[in-house]
């Protein structure tokens, strides 16, 4: 994901929202796989392993029971703006703000 400001700078921060469960369709829940967060998500039981890479500075994934998956979220920090230690997230015309987020399976 891209985003560009036009005519004066923005803040941007874009946030792929993705749900996961690498049990597939009829697994259940989520609650019988292992999650290791700045690693990779596997599911022994299927054979399934996903490797998630970014490079954003935000906090990572959050499990929801209710929906059974993993969300791997990949914002910048939200407030960014109002806080001088956070990571800047103010565009320039001229610049582009990236969003880069690859999901790396395989199955053995």
């Amino acid at each position: 994901m891209w985003a560009k400001p036009l005519n004066k700078p923005a803040p941007v921060s874009l946030a792929l929202h993705a749900y996961w469960n690498l049990g597939g369709h009829n697994s259940g829940d989520i609650f019988s796989q292992t999650i290791q967060l700045f690693g990779s998500e596997v599911t022994p039981r299927a054979g399934r392993k996903m490797e998630p890479w970014t490079h954003q500075p935000g906090p990572g994934g959050f499990v929801y029971a209710k929906h059974a998956g993993v969300c791997l979220k990949t914002p910048g920090f939200p407030d960014a703006v109002n806080h001088l230690n956070f990571p800047p997230q103010i565009v320039t015309p001229g610049g582009i703000y990236q969003n880069i987020m690859i999901y790396w399976s395989t199955a053995h």
